[in-house]
């Protein structure tokens, strides 16, 4: 039991790690088209973001409470090597999300 559960820790750190860097690489800068949860990958929060090259979606929930404070038109900027993204409203708040 006592290796199923060092294996399994084992597991979590190397997933973590995975996302860290894949999160790590990213870079855009566009507008939040759809915040919805996305029912085929179990019920996760997600932004659809309309950027130069098309729409992609980001999976809010790397980013604690950014779906709370997010609305349909805001503007979100992520940049390579940063763990975190802006979102900015059009009255000139924002608030910075940390990829957890």
């Amino acid at each position: 039991m006592k290796y199923i559960v060092i294996i399994f820790c084992i597991f979590l750190y190397a997933c973590s790690s995975l996302n860290e860097s894949k999160v790590k690489s990213s870079n855009y800068i566009g507008v939040i088209t759809n915040i919805y949860k996305d029912t085929q990958n179990h019920n996760t929060i997600c932004f659809d973001v309309r950027v130069k090259d098309g729409i992609i979606t980001i999976p809010a929930e790397f980013y604690p409470k950014s779906w709370e404070f997010a609305i349909r038109g805001d503007s979100i900027i992520k940049k390579q090597d940063e763990l975190f993204f802006t979102i900015k409203k059009s009255d000139g708040r924002k608030l910075d999300f940390y990829f957890q």
